[in-house]
């Protein structure tokens, strides 16, 4: 993986050093080439530190994004597929809340699961993404609650 992108909301005071971890172990393990998203922009030490670019979201195609890891809960995660719509992008998420049923790896396994993703041992699971119209906001309710 050459393109490695960072997508994430806000990052608190607690999670910030489960973020540096995780840009450390990228670079230490796979080397690639680094993009935050522009929502980050604030911890620019990071950001200097480790030559890190950013991205806006609709520049993942043109920017060759080999994999997008969502760093925040679920919602963040739901975000980062909308980001990345039809694209094929991988998505990995990273759980920085207190529950993650969709972005399920742990701040403590960050080292494993790039470990894994060096040694190409992880399975890609296809998913669908939904795209609901409605004239009015009480049909979209009744169809996510299906």
């Amino acid at each position: 993986m050459n393109n490695i992108a960072i997508y994430g909301k806000s990052i608190s005071e607690n999670n910030l050093k489960f973020l540096e971890a995780l840009i450390v172990t990228l670079k230490d393990e796979l080397n690639p080439q680094l993009f935050i998203h522009q929502s980050l922009e604030e911890y620019s030490s990071l950001i200097e530190r480790f030559n890190i670019n950013f991205f806006d979201g609709q520049d993942l195609l043109t920017k060759r994004i080999d994999l997008l890891i969502s760093f925040g809960g679920d919602g963040t995660l739901l975000d980062t597929v909308t980001m990345i719509k039809d694209s094929n992008i991988p998505v990995l998420g990273i759980n920085a809340g207190r529950l993650g049923f969709l972005a399920n790896i742990t701040q403590e396994d960050i080292v494993l699961a790039v470990e894994y993703m060096k040694n190409k041992d992880y399975k890609l699971d296809k998913r669908s993404l939904l795209k609901v119209k409605s004239k009015t906001l009480s049909d979209i309710r009744k169809a996510l609650t299906l």
